[in-house]
């Protein structure tokens, strides 16, 4: 039985200085330049890096290309890129190779939401600066999903639709959910929230079902009176 306990956790932060780093799940890591420029290297596994802040310069065989909020670039292996100050990247290991080394990924953008394809398994959710809004109502039977919070927060109501178990959590800033297989959940998330959504296997369209998730509070601001809220696993 999926077990809904002790889903949220904080990730630890690496870097020193300037640089924040944070390893979010697998290969994929958040980056971001506090008080100065920052100047990295895509290491030995060639990587995507997504920029949803500032403004990055790489430096591709031998030619330096400016990479700007919304777009990203593939990377080979030790190739080096700086960061501006107040710049923030997702950087995801990954061994396939665009054909323009500047791009502008696919997404969706609604009335409610964009979303970002950084790869088939990571996504960059930026939400409207609407409240109230509910995202989700369905399940997953192929892959686990983890939502990291990049901006504001959001609160997450679960349900299992075997055993009927449920629960909600209130995820802040900094902080990341587990959301197993099989279980449907609903986010309803502060106005302007922005999240990284790493999925354990390839997003697929045909493995959304559909299935109303209850609210176990009207009160969102009361979370951490409910028994099925935990402390975040420092």
């Amino acid at each position: 039985m999926t077990s809904l306990d002790n889903l949220v956790r904080t990730p630890q932060r690496f870097g020193i200085n300037s640089t924040a780093l944070f390893h979010i799940e697998g290969g994929t890591y958040l980056v971001r330049a506090l008080d100065g420029p920052v100047l990295l290297s895509s290491g030995t596994i060639p990587e995507i890096i997504h920029v949803t802040r500032g403004e990055v310069e790489a430096d591709i065989n031998g030619s330096t290309y400016v990479v700007p909020a919304g777009f990203s670039s593939y990377l080979s292996k030790e190739n080096v890129y700086r960061l501006s100050p107040g710049s923030e990247v997702i950087r995801v290991n990954h061994p396939g190779k665009p054909e323009e080394k500047v791009y502008k990924p696919a997404g969706h953008t609604d009335s409610r939401r964009s979303i970002v394809d950084i790869t088939s398994t990571v996504k960059h959710f930026r939400v409207a600066d609407v409240e109230g809004l509910e995202l989700g109502h369905h399940y997953h039977a192929g892959f686990d999903e983890v939502f990291h919070v990049t901006r504001e927060g959001f609160v997450i109501h679960f349900e299992d639709p075997n055993t009927k178990e449920c629960g909600f959590y209130r995820v802040e800033e900094g902080q990341q959910i587990k959301v197993p297989l099989g279980v449907a959940h609903l986010v309803i998330p502060d106005p302007g929230m922005e999240m990284i959504n790493v999925c354990s296997r390839p997003f697929s369209r045909d493995d959304l079902n559909g299935y109303k998730v209850p609210l176990q509070t009207k009160d969102l601001t009361n979370y951490s009176s409910n028994p099925r809220v935990h402390q975040v696993q420092q």
